[in-house]
C-alpha cells in the first residue's frame, strides 16, 4: 500500500479515537540475563557493549529504536540509530554504519540539538571516508566544522579539522591538508602531550613528503624525533626513522637514507616488533640497487618480501619490492628468479584492481544509499497543513456520515415503538434513502475530487521544495569552497611572502660578505706592498753592510753583526706572512671539524678547500716574491726602497676608518667592542700612507690579542697642532709591568701577559711599529698599569 494513504488512514484513525497505546511491562532478557527497568535500561546496555560487544549493541540498540518508535521519542529514536551506526562501523559493514547515521542526523536536524547534530555530520564524514568518497567525507566534515565553530563545540572541531586533513590528503590536496591540518596542530594539540605532538609533526611531515615540500617534511619528521626522544617513545621513534629513511631517498640524500634506514632496523630489532621490518629492509635494497650494488640489493630486497608477507604488508609495498626484486634479479642474470618476481608483481597489481574496483562499488552503494534515503526523506516529509487538511476532510466524512444515518433513523423505527409502517411509509423512506445515497455519493465524489488535487498540489509543492533545496546545498557548498579557496590563498600569500622577505634577508647577507671580502682584499694588497717595501728596504741595508764588511776586511765580528741584521729583517717579514698563514690554519680547522661529520659530497666542503688553496697560494706567492726580491741587484733595491717610502697626502681620518673595519671579524670572535674615537671629520697629512697603515694594524692586532671577551678597544685621533697629530689604541687587557715596558720595543722580546685565545706572538710587533715612527719623524709613547690595561700613544708630523 502506499505510504501516503498508510499516513492519511492512521490519521484518521487518531483523530477517531481508536489508537491505544502498547502497556509497558517489565521483561528479563534470558540471553543476556539482565533485568530490564524501563525501556531507557536499553540505551544504558547498547552504550555499554558498544566498545565490548558490537553485536549485544546492535541488539539492545534495535529494541530501543523499537520502543521509541512506538512511544513517539525522537531523541531515543536519533540515539539508537547512533549507536547502531557506531556498532556496525565496529563489525566493517560500513553501509549499514552509513545508513543508521544518515537517519539519526535526520532525526537530530528536526530537534534541533546542534551538538548530537554535528555529530551525526562528522559520523556520516567518517563512513564516506572508509568508503573511499572522500569527496563526500569532505563535504560533511566541513559542515561538522562549521557547525561545531558556531557552537563552540570545541572536541568536534578538534575530530574534524584533523579528519578533514585526512581527507584532503588521501584525496590528494595536498595543500589544503597542510593547511586544515596545520591549524589543528596549532589549536588543539597539547603542548603537554609529547606523544600527541610527536605524532601531529610525523602526520604533517608525511603530507608534505606527499607534496614534494622536502625541506618541510624534514622540519617536521626531525621535531617529531625530537619529541619522541625526550619523551622515550619507541613507536614513533621507529616510525620518524623509516619515514625519515624515505624521504631522504626521494630527496636523493643516499647517505641520510642509509643512516635512518639503518637506525630504524636497529629500533626494530630492540623493540622485537618485526610489523614493519620489511620497510627498511626495501629501503636499503632500493639504496644499493641505485648505487649498483646488486648483490647486498638482492639480499635485502629478499628478506622484505618475505618479510612483508609474513606481516601481511600491503599491496602498495610488495608490489615495490617485487617490481625492485625483478630488475636486479635481471642484472645478476638470474632469470627463474625474475621472473617469479614478475609474476608476483603482475597479482600484486591484479589484487590492488580489484580493491580498486570494491572501492568503486563502496562508493556507489555510498551514493545509491544517499540518494534513498534523501527521498524517503522527501516522502515521509508531508506538511503539516496537508495533513490537517486531509485528516479534517475524512473526519468531516465521518461525521456526514454519522449525520445521514440519524436522519434516516425514524423511517425504519422497530415494533418495540408500538408504531405501525405502511406500505406508502416504507416506499417514502426507501425514496428519502435513495435520494440520500445519491447526496452521499456525489459529497464522496467531491471529496476524492479533492484529495486528488490537494495531492497534485503536494507533489507541486514537494518538487518545488526539492529545487529549492538542491540549489541551497549547491550554494552551501559553492560558499565553503570559496572560503576554503580563500583561506588556501591567504595561507600561500603569507607563505611567499615569507619566501620573498628571506630571499631578501640572504640577499643583504650576501652584499655584506661580498663588502668585508673586498675589504679584506684591499688589506691583503696593501700588506702585500708593505713587505715588498720592506723588503728592498732590507735588500739595500744587506748589500750596503756586505760592503762595509768587504771594505773592513771581512772581520768575523762584522760579519755576524751583519748576519744577526739580516736575521732580523727576514724575521720582520715572517711577521707580515703571518696573517694570510692564519687564515689558511682557521680554514683548516673548519675543514678538520667537517670532515668528521661528512658522508658525502658537501658543497661548503668543496668551497672551503678552495678558499683553503687561494689562501695558501697567496702565502708561497709572497715567499717566492721575497726570495726573487733578495736576488736583485743593489740599484734595483735602490729603486724599490724610494717607490716604498713616497710621502702621499691622504685622509688619516679615512685611513682610521677602513682598519676598524678591516678587523670587525677578529672583533666579533672575541666578541670585543671597538670604539671608534675620531673628533675630526677629515684629516689631511702628507706622510708614507703604508707605514701608518702597519703601525695601526699592529697596535690595534695587540689590544685585540690580549683582550679578554667581552672587553672594549678604543682608538682614537686627533689634532695635537698645526703641525701634529695624535693616533691612540686603548685596551682592557692585563696591562704591563714596568720591567716589560723596558723591553717592549726590543724585537724577539717575550713579555709576561699572554694572549687571551692561544695566538701566538714572536715579539716583533711593537718593534716593527717602532721603527717605523722613527722613520716618519714621530715617536711612540706607553702608558699600562696591571690590571687595568695599555694604551698606546702614537704622535706623527702632519707634513
Amino acid at each position: 500500500m502506499d505510504k501516503f494513504v498508510k499516513k492519511t488512514l492512521l490519521f484518521c484513525i487518531i483523530l477517531s479515537g481508536i489508537y491505544a497505546k502498547p502497556s509497558e511491562s517489565s521483561s528479563s532478557n534470558t540471553t543476556h540475563k539482565i533485568k530490564i527497568e524501563s525501556y531507557q535500561d536499553y540505551l544504558s546496555l547498547a552504550k555499554y557493549y558498544l566498545s565490548i560487544h558490537a553485536d549485544s549493541t546492535i541488539y539492545f540498540a534495535q529494541l530501543l529504536l523499537t520502543k521509541a518508535k512506538n512511544r513517539g521519542d525522537q531523541k531515543n529514536i536519533g540515539y539508537a540509530h547512533d549507536l547502531l551506526g557506531k556498532a556496525f562501523g565496529q563489525l566493517d559493514n560500513t553501509i549499514k554504519s552509513l545508513e543508521h547515521h544518515i537517519y539519526a542526523k535526520n532525526v537530530r536536524q528536526k530537534l534541533g540539538n546542534k551538538q548530537d547534530y554535528a555529530r551525526s555530520l562528522h559520523n556520516i564524514a567518517y563512513s564516506h571516508y572508509h568508503l573511499y568518497s572522500y569527496e563526500q567525507a569532505i563535504a560533511y566534515y566541513q559542515r561538522a566544522l562549521k557547525l561545531s565553530n558556531d557552537i563552540n563545540f570545541s572536541l568536534g572541531a578538534k575530530s574534524s579539522l584533523q579528519n578533514l586533513a585526512f581527507s584532503y590528503r588521501d584525496n590528494k590536496q595536498l595543500d589544503s591538508a597542510a593547511y586544515f591540518y596545520t591549524i589543528y596542530m596549532n589549536q588543539f594539540v597539547d603542548s603537554e602531550n609529547l606523544h600527541r605532538q610527536a605524532k601531529a609533526h610525523n602526520d604533517l611531515g608525511i603530507i608534505y613528503k606527499k607534496s614534494r615540500q622536502y625541506e618541510l617534511a624534514e622540519k617536521h619528521y626531525l621535531k617529531s624525533l625530537e619529541l619522541a626522544n625526550n619523551s622515550d617513545d619507541e613507536f614513533y621513534r621507529e616510525l620518524v626513522y623509516i619515514n625519515l629513511a624515505y624521504l631522504y631517498r626521494a630527496w636523493n640524500n643516499p647517505g641520510g637514507a642509509m643512516e635512518y634506514s639503518l637506525l630504524a632496523l636497529e629500533q626494530i630489532e630492540q623493540q622485537g616488533n618485526k610489523e614493519r621490518i620489511h620497510m627498511p629492509y626495501y629501503n636499503l635494497g632500493a639504496l644499493y640497487l641505485d648505487h649498483g650494488n646488486n648483490e647486498d640489493a638482492a639480499s635485502y630486497l629478499t628478506l622484505a618480501a618475505n618479510h612483508a608477507n609474513m606481516s601481511n604488508g600491503n599491496y602498495e609495498d610488495l608490489k615495490d619490492i617485487y617490481h625492485a626484486q625483478a630488475e636486479v634479479f635481471d642484472r645478476l642474470d638470474r632469470r627463474d628468479e625474475a621472473l617469479t618476481a614478475r609474476r608476483n608483481e603482475e597479482n600484486i597489481k591484479a589484487m590492488l584492481a580489484e580493491q580498486n574496483s570494491n572501492q568503486e562499488q563502496q562508493r556507489k552503494a555510498a551514493e545509491e544509499l544517499e540518494r534513498r534515503l534523501a527521498e524517503e526523506g522527501q516522502t515521509a516529509t508531508t506538511p503539516i497543513w496537508f495533513m490537517a487538511l486531509l485528516g479534517g476532510g475524512a473526519l468531516i466524512a465521518l461525521l456526514g456520515i454519522g449525520y445521514m444515518a440519524r436522519k434516516l433513523q425514524p423511517a425504519y423505527v422497530t415494533a418495540d415503538s408500538g408504531q405501525q409502517t405502511t406500505a406508502e411509509d416504507r416506499a417514502w423512506s426507501k425514496k428519502e434513502y435513495k435520494v440520500a445515497f445519491a447526496q452521499l455519493t456525489r459529497e464522496k465524489n467531491q471529496l476524492s475530487f479533492q484529495v486528488n488535487t490537494l495531492a497534485s498540489e503536494k507533489a507541486e509543492v514537494i518538487s518545488k521544495l526539492e529545487v529549492v533545496q538542491e540549489e541551497k546545498e549547491h550554494l552551501e557548498e559553492t560558499s565553503d569552497k570559496i572560503k576554503l579557496e580563500l583561506g588556501i590563498a591567504v595561507e600561500q600569500k603569507d607563505q611567499i611572502t615569507q619566501q620573498l622577505l628571506t630571499v631578501s634577508d640572504e640577499k643583504n647577507q650576501l652584499v655584506g660578505e661580498n663588502e668585508q671580502l673586498q675589504t679584506v682584499k684591499t688589506r691583503l694588497e696593501r700588506e702585500k706592498e708593505a713587505i715588498q717595501r720592506d723588503h728592498a728596504q732590507m735588500k739595500a741595508e744587506f748589500n750596503k753592510m756586505k760592503a762595509t764588511l768587504q771594505a773592513a776586511g771581512s772581520s768575523k765580528a762584522d760579519a755576524q753583526a751583519l748576519i744577526d741584521a739580516i736575521e732580523e729583517k727576514m724575521a720582520k717579514i715572517i711577521h707580515d706572512l703571518k696573517s694570510p698563514i692564519s687564515s689558511s690554519q682557521r680554514l683548516s680547522e673548519i675543514i678538520r671539524k667537517k670532515i668528521k661529520t661528512a658522508l658525502e659530497e658537501d658543497k661548503r666542503l668543496a668551497m672551503s678547500m678552495k678558499m683553503l688553496d687561494t689562501s695558501l697560494g697567496k702565502a708561497i706567492e709572497l715567499v717566492e716574491e721575497n726570495l726573487l726580491a733578495l736576488a736583485n741587484s743593489h740599484a734595483q733595491n735602490k729603486e724599490a726602497e724610494a717607490a716604498f717610502t713616497v710621502s702621499t697626502e691622504f685622509d688619516l681620518t679615512g685611513l682610521i676608518t677602513e682598519i676598524a673595519a678591516q678587523n670587525e671579524g677578529l672583533l666579533q670572535q672575541k666578541k670585543l667592542t671597538l670604539h671608534l674615537e675620531k673628533n675630526l671629520v677629515e684629516l689631511l697629512i702628507k706622510s708614507v700612507r703604508q707605514h701608518i697603515d702597519r703601525i695601526v694594524q699592529n697596535l690595534l692586532s695587540n689590544a685585540i690579542k690580549f683582550s679578554p671577551e667581552g672587553k672594549n678597544i678604543y682608538l682614537g685621533l686627533e689634532k695635537v697642532d698645526e703641525n701634529n697629530v695624535r693616533i691612540w689604541i686603548k685596551d682592557e687587557g692585563p696591562g704591563m709591568s714596568e720591567e716589560d715596558r723596558k723591553k717592549l720595543y726590543n724585537s724577539f722580546q717575550t713579555l709576561t701577559a699572554k694572549s687571551t685565545a692561544g695566538e701566538s706572538s714572536t715579539g716583533l710587533g711593537t718593534s716593527i711599529v717602532a721603527e717605523l715612527v722613527q722613520e716618519l719623524g714621530g715617536k711612540i709613547e706607553c702608558e699600562s698599569e696591571l690590571g687595568v690595561g695599555t694604551t698606546f700613544y702614537v704622535t706623527l708630523p702632519i707634513g
